[in-house]
């Protein structure tokens, strides 16, 4: 027990355990924050490869802290900090509620762990423990804003890299953007290539790896941030590879289960590259013990007391728990007592099925278990047959967009079922209503062989918007402004034909946006 240092002299004064205290206070934060957390938990989570490290997160995070048990033997400090936390915290829950933004409440929930931390054992135990609770932030899925340019970047990188390996051992290729060209075959380097799903994973690990490595802090950095270029470059050696495999054995050999295993091969690889590190870094140092004991991996005893351990900031504690309890309570009146203001419309079911220049419709229905997680309160899904192609159209009403109900962004939603998004931008078409230019996502996806083209935009409240995020401002404001949340998804989808290609397809959802665009307002109000 030696270094290990004593309790405060105020445990005696104080009956309040900080462990118990601390749980306490957490699952507060958790009910505060819980439809963002079971978003994450079951959409990224378990839902996307990228993220299905997340999990783990928290059980390490866990293990660091425990690695740091003495930390929690000095009090004192930390209750400022920890308070002002736990109010930006609970501000970004609330916000994230209204906004329906979950990736702001899921960091807010974060930030008040780490102010209830701070404020439960003291400014000491933060300091220390500063990197277990830094790494929980690899649990939550980075915003859309900041995932998706890297996820282009990173395309683009894996490709060139990929085409430079191929070229490397006398194989014949093209590069067209994302799209390697093998003459008989082309292969597209779509977000499930991007390396992210290595990333990720790699960057927790490393951190793992980092703070248990016994060595100078330049050692340590270096195995963190190595872990970027070797989830960058190993990725594009699997996409060399599945080029290779292409050639020799057809398409075939870069899909379904093959696939799979060569993405599992590829992180393993990975992770014995980081090892391989790790144990080159020890010799640098001059140490040629084993690789196990170059890490700090036995924990360390802790004294029976510590666990009576009493709280650093008793009153600023109170003060944190009233808040959050308060901000639960808000948060539930607030988005039980939805909007105020009563919609006039028509039910989709009334949208025709015949439309002015020579287009027929036939309806659709979505099936009850995908009805249940979408939670929409009306929706239009029909294919319209016009003179020369067809289009799928399909509009998802919400009459509240609190509480997590919002319409599903497609950047989301398209990638499913084998389906892969290739190209993402925004062009501008005409708003009927307004007469002004209104930006609408085009979407390009493909699918083996089959490519599709995609217009969608969110139809909020007279505006038609594009950007996912600012819509979830104009439902913050609205909803304070105007008492209106309501919206919808309008999502139109065409197939892309080799004799027609893009433009053609281009022309026809431009074509059918003109037939119906007009009418949405009697069914979407402005």
């Amino acid at each position: 027990m030696s270094g290990v240092g004593t309790l405060a002299p105020t445990a005696a004064a104080n009956p309040f355990g900080a462990f118990p205290a601390f749980g306490a206070l957490v699952v507060l934060l958790a009910i505060a924050a819980l439809p963002s957390l079971v978003w994450m938990v079951t959409h990224d989570w378990f839902d996307s490869q990228d993220y299905s490290h997340g999990a783990l997160v928290p059980l390490i995070a866990a293990y660091l802290v425990r690695q740091r048990i003495d930390a929690f033997t000095v009090g004192g400090g930390g209750a400022l900090f920890g308070i002002a936390a736990v109010v930006a915290g609970v501000c970004a829950i609330l916000l994230g509620k209204l906004s329906t933004i979950h990736t702001l409440a899921q960091y807010g929930f974060l930030a008040g762990v780490i102010g209830g931390f701070a404020i439960a054992f003291g400014a000491n135990a933060t300091r220390r423990n500063a990197l277990p609770l830094a790494m929980l932030a690899f649990m939550i899925p980075l915003p859309n804003f900041l995932y998706r340019p890297l996820s282009a970047q990173l395309q683009l990188w894996s490709s060139q890299l990929g085409v430079a390996c191929l070229r490397a051992v006398g194989v014949s290729v093209g590069l067209h953007g994302n799209v390697i060209d093998l003459g008989a075959y082309q292969l597209q380097v779509l977000e499930a290539c991007n390396g992210l799903r290595y990333l990720f994973p790699l960057l927790s690990l490393g951190a793992l790896f980092g703070y248990l490595f016994n060595g100078p802090t330049w050692q340590r950095w270096t195995l963190f941030l190595s872990a970027i270029p070797v989830a960058i470059v190993l990725n594009s050696l699997r996409i060399a590879t599945i080029g290779l495999t292409v050639e020799r054995w057809g398409v075939g050999a870069a899909e379904g289960l093959v696939h799979d295993v060569e993405g599992w091969a590829v992180f393993g690889v990975c992770v014995v590259v980081l090892l391989a590190e790790a144990k080159l870094l020890l010799r640098v140092a001059g140490r040629r013990g084993s690789l196990l004991a170059g890490f700090d991996t036995v924990l360390p005893d802790a004294p029976a007391r510590i666990y009576a351990r009493p709280l650093s900031a008793p009153r600023t504690y109170v003060a944190a728990f009233t808040i959050v309890c308060a901000a639960i309570v808000l948060g539930v009146t607030w988005l039980r007592g939805g909007d105020s203001v009563a919609l006039q419309r028509r039910a989709f079911a009334e949208f025709p099925m015949t439309l002015d220049g020579g287009w027929i419709g036939r309806r659709g229905s979505i099936d009850a278990k995908y009805l249940d997680v979408l939670q929409l309160d009306d929706y239009l899904m029909a294919t319209y047959v016009g003179p020369s192609a067809s289009v799928g159209f399909y509009s998802a009403f919400y009459g509240s967009q609190l509480a997590g109900r919002s319409a599903h962004s497609p950047r989301s939603c398209l990638p499913g079922d084998g389906w892969e998004i290739s190209n993402l931008t925004t062009i501008e078409l005409v708003d009927p209503t307004t007469g002004r230019p209104a930006p609408v996502n085009r979407a390009v996806i493909v699918k083996g062989a089959e490519t599709q083209l995609v217009y969608y935009w969110f139809q909020q409240r007279g505006r038609m918007v594009a950007d996912e995020y600012l819509v979830k401002w104009y439902i913050l404001t609205d909803s304070l402004r105007r008492g209106r949340s309501d919206g919808a998804l309008v999502r139109m989808t065409t197939t892309v034909t080799p004799a027609g290609g893009l433009g053609a397809a281009d022309a026809t959802l431009r074509e059918f946006y003109d037939r119906v665009a007009s009418r949405l307002p009697a069914y979407v109000p402005s």
